[in-house]
């Protein structure tokens, strides 16, 4: 297609802000208006939404870029007319020049135009969107528009839309407005403000006649979407709700209870007339027709509807015995006292009765009624049978919810009579040419100069001070410990080197280390659609995604953690369902759901569960004995100390001590690369990333000459975090930077450059 050569024009400028142009003559309004035609656009930018004064701030704006007109030389943004290869120059208040070319793509009608896609850096940054077509007639359009953040219209001059507040996500159809288009060409000009974080928008028109079609379309969508996240438990006589005093997934010995949707009106408005089908698993496998006695018991559902559309589904469900009198049982329960909740014991003791019954109703809504509760009830079941037959301690990181998570990916594979592709085998032992670990040792061995540790930790104790913020951290080169902290404020809690955090997203290199030894193994390949791996997912076509593109925010999905994430063995049941909304391939959009795509991928062709897999593969044989990993995506809690390990195995290429996990080439091909290089056909062309990683060339100093460059090479790679946790590998310097913290805090940039500076300037 004509866009995969126009996206290949990204390549000229990481500096554009989006300018659309619909070439005239091709498309007309009558097609555009009853379509999802592609719109081309032309991207210019980024231009500085530089700050208001505090005093000429109204209702917490900060930024003047919506109401600075950038387009004066071109005519302004009223009758501004542009085309690819315009150049918008413009001095701001630092006298910092920016100069941004027009550059053409092409999106989907109602796509979002992701200016964080297409451009870096992106925060506080101001972009246009302009486009031309033409009308055969004077007519009316509905316009579904959406922005990320502040955005204004203009159609032939004229402003017709403009939304003025900060912090919204760009959903299509959160602004609706009407335009006239008039016979002849129109122009139309968007413009958006960012602050922080994304940044684009989205734009869909309709004539009268399609409008209503349009509109039920976005319905659709929404409806399927929440249809995907309503559970199905035990079947209700009640209309809209449940009759099972929360009992959802609770049943006493004898017959299994017939299951539906928490929502059968709307399962049915989307799929018709429905048949709901369940396979009956014991604790041990076992398809059964009867619950005989008390335990953990399997349920594999799968819902047929009459327009075609199917839904598969798994859960846990508890026999208990006929005996059993639950309610008694729960209300015996005493609440103790909240220390540190601001209340005192006496109005705590005096309303005792309340507190008791509010936590009643909570443990039995959760216990019985969630999937998660009764995953906890399964697990203990299970380690109830073991402690009968043996006193054998378990690993300390095998909690309920992986026992859940295994026993639920084995029910699955049960079910659909699938075997792994191969057991992910344990790292190979090495035994000549063992490679770097991390170990103590002397500064002269790291190559840090004399009083490094001493200004580190000065650095750190000021970080933790200002920003109230604990977090541990550790720099290594050549394997030996420059420096080791754990820092917090003085006053709170005590924060020791083994204190976990959650990194989140660097949650996704450590699931990428994992998977290189699954590709070593040939396990998994990076070209092979998803749909090799899971069933239900396409192998050929334009929905068909591959491994390597949702590795790279490129499958098309969006979102962390969606349909309940790594723990739901049955979430990409959801995925595939919101397939005829997903274009893969189609442009980087960054997101967590793709990366549990390839989890889930993981899982069935090792049989193994995912926190298990990250275990006993990786954290385990490396010695890390204070990290979980429960999500691919979003969810590891772990130190500094434990990260800086696998940071060196990555730079050691591949292998650990005596342990081979993979072998360099594998290393390097989880390396970032320029998106076009690998694919011609997406509108992200420009963007660099890799297997789940980044590189980071952020930290700069002047030399002699009033130059900028970089403290460290420009072969560092890594991953950020929500938590503003830290994981930098430097190739060149043999060097190994992390961070495990709970957040950003107070001056976190100012912090941030201060201590990696002091690290350069200390490194030999």
């Amino acid at each position: 297609m004509l866009y995969r050569l126009i996206c290949r024009l990204l390549v000229m400028s990481l500096l554009f802000v989006g300018v659309a142009s619909i070439r005239v003559g091709e498309l007309h309004a009558s097609d555009l208006l009853k379509s999802d035609e592609r719109m081309e656009w032309v991207v210019i930018g980024p231009l500085p939404n530089e700050l208001i004064s505090e005093a000429d701030r109204v209702g917490g704006v900060d930024g003047a870029g919506l109401d600075r007109d950038y387009l004066k030389a071109l005519g302004g943004e009223a009758d501004a007319v542009l085309k690819e290869g315009d150049v918008i120059k413009y001095v701001d208040a630092k006298g910092v020049g920016w100069d941004s070319t027009g550059i053409k793509v092409r999106v989907r009608q109602g796509a979002m135009v992701d200016f964080t896609s297409m451009m870096r850096p992106y925060d506080r940054r101001v972009g246009y969107a302009y486009c031309e077509f033409d009308s055969l007639s004077d007519e009316k359009a509905h316009v579904l528009f959406g922005s990320d953040d502040r955005a204004k219209v203009w159609l032939n001059g004229e402003l017709v839309h403009q939304f003025r507040a900060y912090g919204r996500g760009a959903v299509l159809g959160d602004d609706k407005f009407e335009i006239d288009l008039r016979k002849g060409k129109n122009r139309l000009l968007v413009k958006v403000e960012n602050g922080y974080g994304g940044w684009g928008f989205m734009l869909k028109m309709a004539s009268e006649a399609e409008h209503a079609a349009m509109l039920a379309k976005m319905q659709e969508r929404g409806q399927l979407e929440r249809l995907m996240y309503t559970l199905m438990g035990r079947k209700s006589t009640m209309v809209g709700r449940q009759d099972t005093n929360g009992m959802r997934y609770m049943f006493s010995v004898g017959s299994f209870p017939e299951l539906d949707f928490d929502n059968p009106e709307l399962a049915e408005a989307l799929l018709g007339n429905y048949e709901v089908d369940v396979r009956w698993f014991d604790n041990e496998l076992n398809e059964v027709t009867r619950a005989a006695k008390p335990g953990r018991y399997g349920a594999v559902v799968h819902v047929e509807g009459e327009s075609g559309k199917t839904v598969n589904r798994g859960y846990t469900f508890i026999c208990y015995p006929n005996t059993y009198n639950w309610k008694r049982l729960l209300e015996d329960v005493d609440v103790g006292y909240f220390h540190n909740l601001g209340l005192s014991e006496k109005v705590w003791s005096d309303q005792q009765e309340w507190i008791d019954q509010a936590f009643y109703y909570g443990i039995r809504s959760y216990m019985f009624g969630h999937p998660d509760g009764v995953g906890l009830l399964g697990a203990l079941y299970e380690r109830d049978i073991e402690l009968q037959e043996s006193e054998d301690e378990q690993p300390e990181w095998l909690s309920p919810m992986v026992r859940n998570q295994d026993y639920l990916l084995a029910l699955r594979m049960k079910a659909s009579s699938r075997e792994p592709i191969a057991k992910l085998a344990y790292p190979k032992r090495v035994v000549k040419q063992k490679a770097v670990v991390v170990r103590e040792g002397t500064l002269a061995e790291a190559e840090f100069n004399a009083g490094f540790k001493e200004e580190m930790a000065r650095v750190c104790q000021d970080w933790a001070n200002e920003s109230g913020i604990p977090f541990t951290v550790m720099v290594v080169r050549n394997g030996v410990i420059a420096y080791r902290g754990a820092h917090y404020k003085s006053g709170d809690d005590v924060v020791t080197e083994r204190t976990q955090f959650p990194i989140a997203s660097i949650s996704k290199l450590m699931f990428s280390t994992v998977l290189s030894m699954l590709r070593e193994q040939g396990m998994i390949e990076l070209d092979e659609p998803i749909g090799k791996y899971i069933d239900g997912f396409p192998i050929e076509g334009e929905k068909a995604m591959t491994v390597r593109q949702c590795m790279m925010h490129l499958a098309g999905t969006d979102g962390h953690v969606n349909y309940g994430g790594m723990p739901n063995l049955w979430f990409d049941d959801c995925v595939r369902g919101m397939l005829p909304f997903t274009y893969p391939g189609e442009k980087y959009h960054y997101n967590g759901l793709s990366l549990n795509i390839v989890g889930r991928a993981c899982e069935l062709a090792s049989g193994e569960s995912f926190p298990r897999l990250m275990q006993t593969h990786l954290w385990e044989p490396l010695g890390c004995k204070d990290t979980l990993s429960v999500d691919t995506s979003t969810y590891t809690r772990t130190t500094a100390g434990d990260l800086a390990k696998v940071g060196q195995l990555l730079l050691n290429g591949g292998q650990y001590g005596d342990l081979y996990f993979f072998s360099q080439q594998t290393r390097d091909e989880m390396l970032p690369v320029k998106i076009g290089d690998v694919y011609d056909d997406t509108l992200s062309s420009n963007i660099v990333y890799g297997l789940a990683c980044d590189w980071y060339r952020d930290v700069h100093k002047t030399n002699e000459n009033g130059e900028r460059e970089l403290v460290f090479s420009d072969r560092m790679f890594g991953h950020g975090s929500a938590t503003a946790s830290i994981f930098r590998v430097d190739l060149d310097n043999n060097l190994v930077i992390t961070m495990a913290r709970p957040g950003a805090g107070k001056s976190y940039n100012k912090h941030y450059q201060k201590m990696f500076k002091l690290i350069g300037e200390y490194m030999k």
